[in-house]
């Protein structure tokens, strides 16, 4: 692939060019990082943090121990990260509600993850 065609720095008055996905110049690079972090910061205030979601001391617990009894991912076979609750609810972390996963395949189960347009599909 290519490499990134410059365009002008994302920062009003700025004439420096940006490569970076992010749109910044090396010299604005940290607004971008500033930004994302506004938005993140944004998303726990609704969503809430990992323990008030359900997935606090108690889910740790749960996890390593079916990673360690699962250690391979349920579609296909690599080396598992993360425990899928299969009905959605963080709360029903019944040994039967709960699937080793790899994360790519996780992120597919999500639809968060784009599949390559060629390619073999490893999952």
């Amino acid at each position: 692939m290519p490499p990134r065609p410059p365009k002008p720095c994302r920062k009003p008055g700025c004439r420096n060019l940006a490569t970076d996905a992010g749109g910044y110049c090396p010299e604005h690079k940290h607004l971008a990082d500033e930004a994302l972090a506004l938005r993140r910061s944004a998303q726990d205030k609704v969503r809430g943090n990992a323990a008030k979601r359900g997935y606090g001391a108690h889910w740790q617990r749960v996890r390593h121990r079916k990673l360690r009894r699962d250690p391979l991912c349920a579609i296909c076979a690599r080396a598992a990260e993360v425990v899928h609750h299969r009905d959605g609810n963080p709360r029903n972390n019944a040994s039967g509600n709960l699937m080793s996963l790899c994360r790519e395949c996780h992120e597919r189960l999500h639809g968060r993850l784009r599949t390559p347009q060629s390619g073999p599909n490893p999952c």
